[in-house]
């Protein structure tokens, strides 16, 4: 089953932009309300992530209760929007618009509907403690210390909110004040500029600073300093001596004293560099295999970058980079990695190309087993299913350049479990899967494939041993047929197939290669065997699923025929085979040709498919009807 088929809300769905907007009230436990359409990414945002913004926010208040003795009184009520013209509508109004794209890697939406609010909240918590006053304190104090209690509410729900929120102290945050600051005036200077580019993480690293000489008496001074702004003739710097115990200007002068200890310079990697490629330096673009136009811009960037630096990338397409710092190998593979999680690796290490995959003849698909329980039906699969998926997908690419003439090029992790509870996990946290959307696809597939190098199977212990033995050998050929449409159509730049052409032809394919598998009893899924049980199934009411349905379902309506038990994959298998039937021998060649002209930009599907298939879709389905009226 393709990953889309049953988790239509995941992040790579849709181009559509949507938002959360943080609204101010004046109710002390506000409503949060869903402004939108019934679309599956606005329930997947009011299901999964509102009821996540209300744990972080919840968090926040009993931290500001238990640090500072009180918590906010007047509310922000979170208000979800999947409409853009009411996004505009809202920043035109002054509202805190927080922008969400369902294109977001899990990691950071955390961020967006989780740590964005809770910083809110303590800019208008500031606000409140200094009676509407906040302005008279200083800025670098402002900003960093919501920066700090984000960060802190975070940590005490044991969430990672991801590399793309830095932190004081972090590489990212040295690096931006290695920019002359030997002075307290320099610095002084540094913290007035708000919108210079390193304004916050200056700011940061003085509050940390200061927290640091506090100790567990700063978050009570930080009350007391905003508390002070509330009174008449309120003085900031003799506000900050009765708070925090020293001057302003002794402060300053040891943040100076501290930014000029931590902002030495590494210029050394912390790991050995991958031996280079002999001759490929850096400005030869012609071997950087991505052809975006961001990865191409993001590739002139990098060479402007210091060293110690690196560029990492997938062939599907994902990148990043990392510059500066004695990491930025481990940091360019772990963010590019977010929307890859397999087949990311590095391009290149300071100006010296380093890339290793164009020199393999096809990937490498690997198979592991992912155990919580440990018990006898767990080993069981380890030892006797496991071997045999192993088996089966070691042979993947040798049959499919038999059927297709072609490999797979891009690396694959196919994970391995016993029951429904792993599996769901697998979901979740490896494949970065809503929670909710997880616990259906547990429930509902045998397998599911992401598209980006991840597959998942399930051997729960109820299964007879025939399915089995299908569960080890078909199925991963189907969710391996779905990585190489992902591979051919270059994750659908052009358009996005039909569901009944993904679906069907993963199962045509596979019920075609499964039965050439050295696996005692693979022999029986046969696409004789398939024929018979997709025409029986037909003949025993499949007329409820018509194919013009089939052409236009979306991924929600095709997750809804599933639980109804309407038998969408068998339609899509009858479609298929007529198909395959009328093309013959041109079959294979026009299944290549369709899928890559998805992977061209502004292809259109209609027009792929009568170039591919060599009729319309409109001629395809007449054809159609008269052989179901056959059978």
């Amino acid at each position: 089953m393709h990953f889309a088929s049953i988790l239509s809300r995941t992040l790579r769905s849709s181009f559509t932009i949507y938002a959360i907007a943080i609204l101010l009230t004046a109710c002390a436990s506000a409503p949060t309300s869903l402004v939108s359409g019934d679309d599956a990414w606005s329930r997947s945002v009011n299901e999964t992530w509102l009821p996540r913004s209300r744990s972080a926010i919840k968090g926040f208040d009993a931290f500001t209760h238990a640090q500072m003795g009180q918590a906010l009184h007047n509310r922000q009520d979170i208000v979800l929007v999947s409409d853009m013209g009411r996004v505009a509508e809202l920043q035109a109004s002054g509202k805190f618009v927080s922008a969400l794209a369902v294109t977001d890697s899990t990691i950071k939406l955390y961020g967006l509907t989780m740590r964005q609010p809770v910083r809110a909240y303590m800019l208008a918590f500031q606000q409140e403690l200094a009676g509407g006053h906040a302005d008279s304190i200083p800025a670098w104090l402002r900003e960093g210390s919501a920066n700090l209690v984000a960060n802190a509410v975070m940590d005490q729900l044991h969430l990672e909110i991801g590399t793309w929120v830095w932190r004081a102290g972090d590489d990212a945050a040295i690096r931006a004040v290695k920019e002359s600051i030997d002075s307290a005036a320099m610095l002084s200077s540094a913290v007035h500029r708000e919108k210079s580019a390193n304004f916050l993480p200056v700011a940061d690293m003085m509050v940390e600073y200061l927290k640091g000489t506090m100790g567990d008496r700063f978050y009570p001074a930080l009350a007391g300093y905003f508390r002070a702004a509330a009174a008449p003739g309120f003085q900031a710097d003799a506000a900050f001596q009765a708070n925090f115990g020293m001057s302003m200007d002794a402060f300053m002068q040891g943040a100076v004293a501290q930014l000029t200890r931590i902002r030495v310079e590494v210029r050394q990697h912390n790991r050995a560099v991958p031996l280079a490629l002999e001759g490929t330096d850096i400005s030869d673009s012609s071997r950087f295999p991505l052809e975006e136009e961001s990865a191409r811009k993001a590739l002139e960037q990098y060479r402007l970058k210091r060293s110690p630096k690196a560029l990492a990338l997938s062939t599907r397409g994902s990148w990043a980079y990392a510059s500066d710092q004695a990491d930025a190998m481990d940091q360019a593979l772990e963010v590019c990695r977010i929307s890859d999680a397999v087949s990311c690796q590095l391009y290149a290490v300071d100006n010296t190309i380093v890339y290793q995959a164009a020199l393999k003849d096809a990937a490498g698909i690997e198979a592991i087993m992912i155990d919580s329980r440990h018990d006898i039906w767990s080993q069981r699969v380890a030892e006797t299913w496991l071997p045999v998926v192993k088996q089966s997908v070691d042979n993947f690419n040798r049959l499919l350049k038999d059927h297709l003439g072609g490999a797979l090029n891009d690396s694959v992790r196919i994970y391995v479990t016993a029951n429904i509870d792993d599996y769901e996990t697998i979901l979740h946290k490896e494949m970065k899967v809503f929670a909710a959307e997880a616990a259906d696809g547990a429930h509902l597939s045998a397998g599911i494939s992401d598209s980006r190098g991840q597959i998942a199977l399930v051997f729960p212990m109820d299964l007879d041993p025939s399915r089995l033995v299908e569960r080890a050998t078909r199925v991963p050929l189907h969710e391996l047929t779905h990585e190489v449409q992902g591979q051919l159509s270059k994750r659908y730049r052009g358009f996005k197939p039909s569901k009944w052409i993904q679906e069907g032809t993963a199962n045509y394919f596979a019920f075609n290669i499964v039965k050439d598998l050295p696996v005692q009893g693979a022999s029986q899924f046969s696409p004789d065997t398939w024929r018979r049980e997709c025409i029986a199934w037909y003949k025993d009411g499949g007329w409820h699923v018509s194919p013009e349905d089939a052409f236009t379902t979306s991924d929600t309506e095709w997750v809804k025929m599933m639980s109804y038990r309407k038998g969408p994959y068998e339609m899509a298998g009858l479609m298929t085979m007529h198909l395959a039937s009328v093309l013959g021998e041109r079959f294979y060649p026009a299944w290549v040709k369709y899928f890559t002209l998805a992977g061209q930009r502004g292809q259109q599907e209609p027009e792929a498919f009568q170039q591919s298939f060599g009729m319309s879709k409109a001629e395809y389905l007449a054809s159609l009807d008269r052989w179901l009226k056959t059978l």
